[in-house]
């Protein structure tokens, strides 16, 4: 396919999507450039997912993951995988010009000195705040209101009658 059937086959939206996702994904790997050598110093057949809003590794082995996590540094969140609940994943929010995106080490078994369990949590009643029209007085038939409108306009016209 040519590069030009290629853009008349999406729209404008799709394209500026592709584009912006490809700067981005590029940005992040300059921006991290030291950090993804120092991880395949160690791993340098092991890839590393980059888009334009995370920097991540899948199914890492315990030194895979240690390797990234040390290559990255920082503070990382621990959760349990939402659909993996055996596994966790390390997370890590970071901003560069201000572009949020994510670090991430994702379906990871938990270290040998931690487990998953099971916790019952109770959570209080809570209140939700909904949006609803408020009218000072009852609403009328649109209809009418033209009618109105319509009549009053022509009474204007007249004039005064004598």
């Amino acid at each position: 396919m040519k590069a030009i059937d290629y853009v008349k086959q999406h729209s404008e939206y799709e394209l500026g999507y592709m584009l912006r996702h490809s700067f981005f994904s590029g940005f992040l790997a300059a921006t991290h450039e030291q950090e993804i050598a120092k991880f395949h110093e160690s791993f340098p057949d092991r890839c590393l997912n980059i888009t334009s809003s995370e920097i991540g590794i899948s199914n890492a082995t315990r030194p895979e993951l240690i390797a990234f996590l040390t290559s990255f540094g920082g503070n990382w969140i621990k959760e349990v995988e939402e659909y993996y609940p055996d596994k966790m994943r390390y997370i890590q929010n970071r901003e560069v010009d201000s572009h949020k995106y994510t670090l991430k080490a994702g379906c990871v078994p938990p270290p040998p000195s931690c487990k998953i369990v099971n916790e019952e949590v109770t959570i209080p009643e809570h209140k939700e705040i909904k949006m609803k029209i408020v009218c000072k007085e009852p609403a009328t038939d649109p209809v009418e209101e033209l009618e109105a409108a319509v009549e009053e306009a022509n009474a204007n016209e007249e004039g005064p009658q004598s």
